[in-house]
């Protein structure tokens, strides 16, 4: 059984609510360090690739031998290429927002 075999269909029309209920969806997932908040973004993102809610993935994570395609943006510039030009709904995940804050 995979992990999203094991998670909980409530739990996973929640997801499924919160992105298509809309144009467009922000959330936002803070907390301590070390307490899963990126997995628990990945594991978001997982389940709206597998639910075929939406097709296109970035992120500022380095990830290695992702599940889909997710392509890693680092910077601004390449961020609203991929916007502009990826049509469809899309999902970006910045990880580390806070320290982002920090040095502008």
């Amino acid at each position: 059984m995979t992990q999203l075999e094991q998670l909980n269909s409530e739990f996973i029309d929640i997801i499924k609510h919160l992105f298509v209920r809309g144009t467009s969806a922000f959330l936002i997932i803070f907390g301590r360090r070390e307490t899963g908040k990126t997995d628990f973004s990945l594991l978001i993102a997982e389940i709206l690739h597998e639910r075929s809610i939406i097709e296109h993935f970035a992120t500022n994570i380095k990830i290695y031998n992702p599940p889909f395609p997710i392509q890693h943006i680092t910077n601004l510039d390449d961020l609203r290429l991929w916007a502009k030009d990826t049509p469809g709904k899309k999902l970006f995940i910045f990880d580390e927002f806070g320290l982002s804050l920090i040095h502008i």
